[in-house]
């Protein structure tokens, strides 16, 4: 079912960037300082990368391809339709493009509406097989930053206003993490987890992509503790989280479940390709050691694809379950060890 609510906000979204991209392109064909027009047009050429990433999700949530996960979408909506509508109202002023300070001041109000924690959260769902559109997003704030830094060297009002936009940006990322990310490993906390894979693990449904579920444990993991102590077991938990999100796809979903146990939600992966991954973590951890410490892990897979009559959490429950189950035997039968199950004939 399409949520038009989720389709307006991305319509939104959409709308603001083509409109950072049309203003930056007005600016950098105005400018004739060579290093200004060439920062402009780079500025212009993201915002139509970015806004190339909102078209592909508006495409998707118009299929009714990506579930609604705003708590309160009106005012979302509301919040980004009241943005569009100020940002229409500086550039209504009409600047002098070849005025350094009124530029880039226009620049960081735009920069700054966007934002918005809609932006952040909508990134936190970028679509498997593309660049990380989150990723992209930060780099080019960062180079926004740096330029006003170079550029208005010589006036501390724009100083001052790239350094309020760094910290704006890293407050609304870090709210928008901070119920989400597990504090100790940096990854995912399970709802995070659960969040992000509802989403990818929808649009596998629809599309009957096969997906893979993995569980995967610390093994001894407290003898560990007990004997290097707690302060050492988190920092084994830190390098096993490190390495495991080194080695898996960045469309990939990595969590900690709990304890000393990860989560990982691939979509679009066979049973083999998803147990041959499997194995190249078990791998890579065990040749990890962590200030001389042997650290090893047990993995549970569970492969196949989401029935279409079934909630989507529902069956990636499942699908943990079932690759808890294999967690357990291959705990029982060794350890540092991959066990793998097919879930067939689901797909109804």
């Amino acid at each position: 079912m399409i949520d038009t609510e989720l389709v307006e906000i991305i319509k939104l979204c959409t709308a603001l960037d083509v409109t950072a991209y049309k203003t930056y392109l007005g600016i950098s064909q105005a400018v004739t300082d060579t290093a200004l027009k060439q920062f402009w047009s780079d500025m212009a050429n993201e915002e139509r990368e970015h806004a190339g990433y909102w078209h592909s999700a508006l495409k998707l949530a118009e299929e009714g391809k990506i579930p609604q996960f705003f708590d309160d979408p009106p005012k979302i909506r509301a919040e980004l339709g009241a943005i569009q509508r100020k940002i229409d109202g500086l550039l209504a002023s009409r600047i002098d493009p070849h005025n350094i300070a009124d530029t880039f001041l226009l620049a960081c109000r735009m920069e700054f509406f966007m934002t918005h924690h809609a932006f952040e959260s909508l990134l936190q769902f970028g679509c498997p097989d593309q660049k990380n559109p989150r990723e992209f997003y930060e780099e080019h704030i960062h180079r926004f930053i740096d330029a006003m830094n170079t550029f208005g060297s010589s006036m501390p009002a724009l100083e001052l206003l790239g350094e309020s936009l760094q910290r704006l940006w890293q407050e609304n990322k870090a709210l928008s993490e901070k119920s989400s990310i597990d504090e100790l490993t940096g990854v995912r906390n399970r709802r995070g987890f659960f969040g992000v894979a509802t989403v990818i693990g929808s649009l596998a449904r629809r599309n009957a992509f096969p997906v893979g579920v993995m569980m995967a444990d610390i093994d001894h993991f407290k003898k560990i503790n007990d004997t290097y102590g707690h302060a050492k077991g988190d920092e084994v938990l830190r390098n096993v989280a490190r390495v495991l999100q080194q080695s898996i796809r960045p469309s990939d979903v990595l969590g900690r479940y709990g304890g000393e146990e990860f989560c990982i939600f691939m979509s679009q992966i066979d049973p083999a390709a998803a147990q041959g991954v499997a194995e190249k973590l078990r791998t890579s951890v065990a040749e990890h050691r962590i200030d001389g410490i042997g650290v090893t892990i047990s993995i549970g897979v569970s492969c196949g694809i989401l029935p279409t009559h079934r909630d989507v959490n529902e069956s990636l429950t499942e699908y943990l379950e079932r690759a808890d189950a294999c967690l357990y035997e291959a705990k029982n039968t060794g350890r540092n060890k991959v066990v793998a199950t097919h879930v067939k004939d689901n797909a109804g």
